[in-house]
């Protein structure tokens, strides 16, 4: 892990949208410097120059405009509450400096929160190991913390991408655990009631949904297929509700600073930050949240499929927390993919995924009991398994980073199968990041040119789309068209979104049948001249217009269309 952290991939001297302080980091870091260096936390005006800076982001949207005329933070403050001594430390150290600005992003801030991550991290496993030795034996743990660090994207969110809440999260949740325990082996002390308050206080003020945890001590020691069991908890609550209650005002304590910042900044008690976003509860996200090709869990952590039937020996073995846990992990996977955003932008697998492992690992650890205990047969077939997860780990990490092959947040079905376990690059793979349709064969027959542009088209600001290709009626006996263009690029475009487009789409009549594109981008570097092409299989249903042009997306970056030609051709 601290070879990744800080050989393979040190993210505290990246720049840009790779630094450690990006994206939603720098969006939870961000009541930091706000407070203690600008002290500005209601108008956030330092922030364009950060963005001009430092690039941690395209623009300033870490907090929106409210309409109380003053700026929002978007994210909860709990991790600026994490990153504390880390800001105080790379602080003091760029205050003393004359060489880095003490301006909340330089060098030592961003070395000193990837420092404490790391501790956070290894931390966090050694408090895992000794809480799992207590209920398996030491070879069924060490087992399952392999898998756990190098078979999952665990060793993304520990390692590289260390400063997202999950990897804290993750520490949070075995110190819950881990009180838990404690508060009913030790006879229902007050101050393991407080510290568990606080804990789910913490995980509730870094991400709201983590309320979630207050189910981890009030089930602990539940058997919840034993109606006698379920009641033996309530008439505890019920007796001991003073400790109970004691526990709830102490998490409430830690919850209500982000009520107390949103009356400070916005003059309301309640503001919804993430303003569009929301949540799905009737229609959730599950099915792609666990397996898409797109950004699920098991797609890209498959190890954990040993972990899903796990919890069946865990459940068998251990009904008094085994029952309960599994519920846990179905809980919260319903409310993390109810989310709309459900693949949670760049994400590896899925990271949300990361924090839940203290409890996942317990599944991990029945299976690997039940797999040692077992005959020599299923050991035969469950480590080539274990290691070919753990080869396939590394092989995602590594492209999501130095590889280049892994686009995370953005893969396909067949740009994932196109691609899955190659070590080298073919630039035109990346259109099957945008279509599905790819003519692979390298010679085409009966090619025909349909129609071609008269013109030079400059794509700018100011002119959004090239000189548009139109063909009425249809081709007879054709497998498919191919829109070629020459283009150059005088600034390459690095926002998805922004992207300039190459489309074609089909029409019968008004009615669009069907619509393929590709980001050019992707595939010219900056200030190249190339050709590209996109090919796009005859429609199934019937159509009597083509239209083929190219976007320019919104980018204020020019691009020059030299020629854009409209083919037929049929397969070889």
């Amino acid at each position: 892990m601290l070879l990744a952290s800080f050989g393979y991939y040190p993210k505290w001297n990246k720049g840009h949208t790779e630094a450690i302080l990006s994206w939603d980091v720098s969006g939870y870091y961000m009541y930091l410097p706000a407070t203690f260096i600008y002290k500005d936390l209601k108008k956030c005006s330092f922030g364009e120059k950060i963005i001009t800076d430092y690039s941690p982001t395209y623009d300033f949207h870490q907090a929106f405009e409210h309409e109380s005329g003053n700026r929002v933070m978007k994210y909860s403050m709990g991790q600026a509450v994490m990153f504390m001594p880390a800001f105080f430390i790379g602080h003091s150290v760029a205050s003393m400096s004359e060489t880095y600005p003490a301006d909340g992003f330089s060098t030592p801030y961003q070395l000193a929160i990837q420092i404490q991550s790391i501790l956070v991290a290894i931390l966090g496993l050694v408090l895992l190991r000794s809480f799992l030795r207590k209920y398996f034996n030491d070879a069924s743990v060490a087992i399952a913390l392999i898998a756990v660090v190098f078979g999952s994207n665990y060793l993304e969110y520990s390692s590289i991408s260390t400063a997202l809440t999950h990897n804290y999260l993750f520490l949070l949740y075995i110190l819950i655990l881990r009180y838990s325990e404690r508060f009913y082996n030790q006879g229902h002390k007050a101050k393991y009631a407080i510290i568990i308050g606080l804990l789910v206080g913490l995980c509730t003020l870094t991400r709201p949904t983590e309320l979630l945890t207050a189910l981890i001590p009030i089930l602990w020691g539940v058997n919840l297929f034993d109606p006698a069991s379920i009641k033996g908890r309530l008439q505890t609550i019920i007796t001991k509700f003073p400790i109970f209650a004691l526990m709830g005002v102490c998490c409430i304590l830690i919850g209500s600073w982000q009520l107390i910042y949103w009356k400070y900044a916005s003059g309301d008690w309640i503001v919804y930050s993430y303003q569009d976003q929301g949540f799905s509860w009737l229609k959730p996200h599950i099915w792609k949240g666990l397996l898409s090709h797109k950004s699920g869990w098991l797609t890209y952590s498959p190890i954990m499929f040993f972990a899903v039937v796990g919890f069946y020996f865990l459940v068998r073995k251990w009904k008094n927390n085994g029952s309960w846990m599994l519920l846990y992990v179905f809980l919260f996977i319903y409310v993390a993919f109810s989310w709309d955003i459900w693949w949670y932008g760049s994400s590896l697998g899925q990271r949300t995924m990361v924090q839940v492992y203290p409890i996942i690992a317990f599944g991990l650890c029945a299976v690997a009991d039940k797999i040692l205990t077992s005959s020599i047969i299923l050991k035969i077939i469950s480590v080539p398994l274990v290691l070919f997860f753990i080869y396939l780990n590394l092989w995602f990490t590594h492209q999501a980073h130095h590889g280049g092959m892994l686009h995370c947040g953005m893969m396909t079905k067949a740009y994932y199968w196109k691609t899955l376990g190659r070590w080298e690059k073919d630039i035109n793979d990346l259109k099957l990041l945008d279509t599905n349709e790819e003519y692979n064969d390298q010679t085409r027959k009966n090619v025909q040119v349909l129609k071609a542009t008269e013109q030079v088209s400059l794509l700018n600001t100011d002119s959004q789309y090239s000189e548009r290709i139109t063909i009425q009626g249809t081709q007879d006996k054709v497998d498919w068209y191919r829109l070629n263009a020459d283009i150059e690029l005088s600034q390459k475009e690095y926002d998805i979104w922004k992207m300039r487009q190459m489309i074609v789409g089909f029409y019968n009549g008004e009615e669009l049948i069907k619509q393929k594109f590709i980001r050019i981008d992707r595939l010219i570097g900056e200030r190249e001249s190339n050709q590209v092409y996109l090919d796009v299989e005859y429609p199934t249903k019937p159509f009597n217009k083509i239209e083929a042009l190219i976007w320019n997306a919104g980018s204020n970056k020019s691009c020059k269309i030299k020629q854009l030609t409209l083919e037929s051709f049929n397969e070889q």
